[in-house]
C-alpha cells in the first residue's frame, strides 16, 4: 500500500511493500551500495529480499555492513568510499534507525566525492544533491524513513550532530512490519518508546502544525495501546501498529524536531549503553512536569493525555519506569554530560525552557 499523506518521500507500507515498490526501485540506478548493520538486515529477512529483488531486475550491488549503533561520521564516509570505488550510483539502507541515518549520510558523500567528512553538517548550494536512497527499516522507532534527519556521532564518540537538508529524505521508503518480527523484546520496547517520545515532543513544539499534531496524536494513541500493558508478547497486529506509528511520528518530527529528552538522553546512550528510546523515556516525566508549569503546556498536555485517557502525571511516571534502567551518575559527570548538549535547540522546542540548574536537578533526581 502506497502512503499518500506523508509528502517527505514515496512510502510503501505493508508486508508486501517491497514487491509493490519494485517498479520504482528499479529506476533508482544500476548498481547499489547496500548499507546495513551486522545482523538485523539478515535476521529480519530484509537483506535476502532486497538481494533477490535486485537480482531479478538486473541491478548489481555491493554491501557495506560496517554500521553500528549511533553511527560515526567516519563509518558513513567509509561506506560511501566503498560505493564510489565499486561504481555504485544509488544507496539502499536496510536496518534500524542507525542504518538508515548512515545511508542518508552515505548518499551525500557518494554524490560529493570531494567533500571532507565534516562538510555534511554545513551543506551549501555548492554541494550536489545526495544519490538516490531506498530506506527499508527493520525496527519501529526512529521514523527516519519519513524524515530528513540523519543523527551521526562525532569521531571519538562524545557528541551527536544532525545532518539535514531539503534533499536528505529517502527517495523511496519501504515499511514492512514483517521485518520487525525478529527484534528482541528489549529493543522492541526501546524503539516504541522512541516513537512515543517523538509524538509527545512534537505535539508540544511551538513549530507544530495541525497536520503534525494529527500525526503525533494518532501515533501516540496506537503506541500507548501497546505500552500501557507492557510487558506482553507482541503479535502481528501490534507489530503493524508500531511500524505505522513510528513512521507517522517520524513525519511529525520532520515538521517540528524533538524536545529536550533527546539531547539529554544522548549521554546515557553514548556513555552508558542505554538504548536510545529508553534513554529518552527516562526524561519524559521531567518534560511533562516542567511543561505543566506553563499555561500552553497544560493546554497541550491536556489534549494529548486526554486522547490517551491518562493523566499527565500517570503518563510521565509510566514512561520513566518502563525502561527499567537504574544508574548512578555523579554530579561532576552529570555536569559534563549537560555541557555537551545544553546549547541544542531542542531545549527551546517546548513551552517551558529549562535553565542549566534545572537540567542539573533532573540528573540529581533520576541518577542519585
Amino acid at each position: 500500500m502506497k502512503i499518500n499523506d506523508i509528502r517527505t518521500s514515496e512510502i510503501y507500507f505493508g508486508n508486501r511493500a517491497l514487491s509493490e515498490a519494485e517498479h520504482v526501485i528499479r529506476t533508482l540506478g544500476k548498481r547499489a551500495l547496500v548499507v546495513t548493520g551486522r545482523n538485523s538486515a539478515d535476521e529480519s529477512g530484509a537483506y535476502p529480499d532486497i538481494a533477490g529483488l535486485l537480482e531479478r531486475n538486473g541491478i548489481s550491488h555491493v554491501r557495506y555492513s560496517g554500521v553500528r549503533e549511533n553511527p560515526s561520521v567516519s563509518s558513513c564516509f567509509e561506506g560511501a568510499e566503498l560505493g564510489r570505488a565499486e561504481g555504485c550510483d544509488f544507496v539502499i539502507a536496510a536496518g534500524g534507525g542507525s542504518a538508515i541515518d548512515a545511508g542518508k549520510a552515505a548518499a551525500f558523500y557518494l554524490a560529493n566525492p570531494g567533500s571532507a567528512r565534516e562538510e555534511i553538517f554545513n551543506v551549501t548550494g555548492d554541494h550536489s544533491r545526495p544519490s538516490p536512497l531506498l530506506a527499508v527499516p527493520t525496527t519501529a522507532g526512529t521514523g527516519s524513513e519519513a524524515n530528513r534527519y540523519s543523527v551521526l556521532t562525532e569521531d571519538g564518540g562524545a557528541k551527536k550532530h544532525t545532518y539535514k537538508t531539503g534533499y536528505s529524505y529517502p527517495s523511496v521508503s519501504v515499511v514492512c512490519p514483517r521485518y520487525t518480527y525478529s527484534m528482541p523484546e528489549k529493543y522492541s520496547l526501546s524503539t516504541a518508546l522512541d516513537a512515543f517520545a517523538h509524538s509527545i515532543e512534537s505535539y508540544l513544539s511551538p513549530k507544530s502544525t495541525e497536520q503534525s499534531r494529527e500525526y503525533a496524536l494518532s501515533s501516540a494513541s496506537a503506541i500507548w495501546d501497546v505500552l500501557k500493558d507492557w510487558p506482553g508478547p507482541l503479535n502481528e497486529e501490534d507489530r503493524e501498529k508500531l511500524s505505522r506509528s513510528a513512521m507517522y511520528a517520524g513525519a511529525a518530527i520532520d515538521v517540528t524536531g524533538t524536545g529536550f529528552p533527546h539531547p539529554m538522553g544522548y549521554g546515557l546512550t553514548l556513555g552508558y549503553g542505554v538504548p536510545h528510546g529508553s534513554a529518552c523515556a527516562l526524561f519524559e516525566d521531567a518534560f511533562i512536569r516542567y511543561n505543566m508549569i506553563t499555561k500552553e503546556g497544560r493546554r497541550l498536555l491536556g489534549e494529548f493525555c486526554g486522547s490517551l485517557n491518562v493523566s499527565p502525571e500517570e503518563l510521565g511516571d509510566r514512561l520513566m519506569r518502563l525502561p527499567g534502567v537504574e544508574l548512578h551518575i555523579g554530579q561532576d559527570t552529570a555536569e559534563e554530560l549537560i555541557s555537551r548538549v545544553e546549547a541544542a535547540s531542542n531545549f527551546r522546542n517546548s513551552p517551558y525552557i529549562l535553565s542549566r540548574g534545572e537540567m542539573s536537578d533532573i540528573y540529581k533526581r533520576l541518577f542519585k
